[in-house]
């Protein structure tokens, strides 16, 4: 258990490199800071792993007495040491350590009497879960674990440590000063985040780390992803890899050494005090998890591709082309079936893929990233075309170009085609590749 426990506690906190990692900077200093929070973990005396294993079987902060080792200062160091000694569960491990470290920036962000403990297994808490699961500003459209998902994500919950069966509720910020929660609620996705109280204002849901993979997994089944618990930054290379490995990287609080936290300030340029860092990345593998397999790694292809354009386009676009290959790979604008405004269910897959493209360019246009010349954007869409007629080596490849040219050539979706890729798609495929050939 020794070796494991050692194991598990260097994926969690050392940042491991990848082919083709360029960002050597910000490894060397995650490194660093790796290396300092291992010297503090093995500070950590026998004795006080001891007590939080006891306090693991009922994991309760609303009741905790004020020398409880949950509300000591140093359980983000206690709970890394019992992994690193191999004394928590063997498969769940990791994920009760990052249910702890989120717990505890709770404590930190939150006064104790205004934390509430609840277990997933209660009905009204159940209840309380469920209105999370709707979409907030379509509320008429099917919630998320519908039907039978939800008794399954009640039976995986069962199968997991009793640790992961407590989430926290508290109370939320005001709206005006909007962070991760509010925005990640602006989406549709409002999954274990925010819910509107009898009295008004919101409450939130802090859930443990098990609830949120249980999720995932009872959602979306085999196109789930993963998530890997992190006390370091993903780079680039790290968040592809996780595409290409069905996996998802989250970044869990640790105590910075001057009183916060070692999380970024900012997720996507929005305030992530405290554990909202790690929520910002739940959200990602929700997203990630709702765009199939093969369209993920399709999503790499093009990203791929897309960085090679970039060395071909005018500098002013340069910087434009590397941030909608960002795009590809984060997967942060594939719309949910949710919220997204297609009539067929028939097109759900392919439509989410193309309008991740589409929609990446709009956002350049309208100016939230940086504008992409029309000439540019021409080009770029041109060698996606080529690529994809290249890649139809493979059976999956092949169903998907051909699903696309499909969706098309027959104009299932009128409101579509006013969007220019999809009308570039219209004219090259009636033009049989003329259009291409002249632009590439």
């Amino acid at each position: 258990m020794l070796s494991l426990g050692l194991t598990q506690f260097d994926e969690m906190t050392t940042p491991r490199i990848v082919e083709g990692e360029t960002s050597h900077k910000k490894i060397a200093q995650e490194t660093e800071f790796a290396h300092k929070l291992a010297e503090r973990v093995e500070e950590v005396p026998m004795q006080e792993i001891d007590a939080l294993l006891l306090a693991l079987e009922t994991l309760d902060f609303q009741h905790a007495p004020p020398d409880s080792i949950l509300l000591s200062p140093k359980l983000p160091y206690i709970a890394l040491a019992a992994l690193r000694q191999g004394s928590l569960n063997e498969k769940h491990g990791p994920g009760q350590v990052a249910t702890l470290l989120i717990f505890w920036a709770a404590t930190q962000q939150y006064e104790i009497r205004l934390l509430r403990t609840c277990c997933i297994f209660d009905l009204a808490a159940q209840q309380f879960i469920k209105k999370t699961l709707r979409n907030p500003s379509l509320p008429h459209l099917r919630p998320f674990l519908h039907g039978k998902k939800f008794a399954t994500f009640i039976d995986i919950m069962r199968t997991l440590p009793s640790s992961e069966e407590k989430f926290l509720c508290v109370p939320a910020v005001l709206e005006e000063f909007a962070t991760i929660p509010y925005s990640i609620k602006a989406t549709g996705v409002n999954v274990f985040n925010l819910v509107r109280q009898k009295f008004g204002g919101f409450g939130q849901i802090i859930p443990s780390f098990g609830m949120m993979q249980a999720f995932l997994t009872a959602q979306f089944q085999e196109s789930a992803v993963t998530i890997k618990p992190r006390t370091h930054l993903s780079t680039l290379r790290h968040i592809r890899e996780n595409r290409l490995t069905s996996t998802c990287d989250m970044m869990l609080p640790t105590p910075d050494g001057n009183g916060g936290s070692h999380c970024p300030l900012l997720a996507d340029r929005v305030p992530a005090p405290w554990n909202d860092f790690a929520r910002h990345d739940f959200f990602h593998a929700v997203v990630s998890s709702n765009v199939e397999k093969p369209f993920r790694e399709m999503g790499i292809g093009i990203s791929d591709l897309l960085r090679e354009c970039a060395g071909q386009v005018p500098e002013e676009d340069c910087k434009g082309v590397h941030q909608l290959a960002f795009a590809m790979i984060d997967m942060e604008y594939i719309p949910l079936y949710h919220f997204s405004r297609e009539k067929s269910p028939r097109l759900s897959p392919m439509y989410r893929f193309w309008e991740t493209i589409d929609l990446g360019i709009e956002l350049l246009k309208e100016g939230e990233k940086e504008p992409i010349s029309r000439e540019t954007e021409i080009k770029l869409v041109a060698a996606i075309y080529n690529w994809f007629q290249a890649s139809t080596d493979s059976a999956t490849f092949k169903s998907i170009v051909a699903a696309l040219q499909r969706y098309v050539e027959k104009q299932l979706y009128d409101e579509a085609l006013r969007q220019p890729l999809l009308r570039f798609w219209q004219t090259a495929l009636s033009s049989k590749g003329t259009v291409l050939s002249a632009n590439t």
